[in-house]
């Protein structure tokens, strides 16, 4: 076998010990399931670089990387925003709306995360998300 938890865009992935992380750690106050990607899409990560991923199953682990990667990007945007207030730069209505809105699409995304997750973990019969 390999090296366990390499590649991967961004996000921390460490099987071993279990240091997976959705988002921005320090700064996630008012999102709770931040770091809790599941099982399954760990368990995922690691079947395809094992290669034995199906199709299906590397469908499914596609669409909850996509939704990773939009929720990095969301926090990324909001967490340079939120940067320029702590310097004490007073925010534009601009860049309130935009955090305001990146905020919202943080949730919506979450929740097709949750549905997509879900969908994967059936396919590999694994646990999916921590839900609580």
């Amino acid at each position: 076998g390999g090296p366990r938890g390499g590649g991967g865009g961004g996000e921390k992935v460490q099987l071993g010990s279990r240091e997976v992380s959705w988002g921005f750690g320090d700064d996630a106050e008012e999102i709770d399931s931040g770091d809790d990607i599941g099982d399954a899409v760990a368990e995922a990560r690691a079947m395809k670089e094992a290669g034995t991923l199906s199709e299906k199953q590397e469908k499914a682990l596609d669409k909850c990387e996509k939704h990773l990667g939009r929720l990095h990007n969301l926090r990324d945007e909001m967490k340079r925003i939120k940067a320029k207030e702590n310097a004490g730069v007073e925010l534009t209505q601009g860049q309130q709306a935009q955090i305001e809105k990146n905020e919202a699409r943080v949730k919506d995304i979450e929740v097709q995360m949750l549905e997509s997750e879900e969908a994967l973990a059936e396919l590999l019969n694994v646990k999916g998300p921590k839900s609580g």
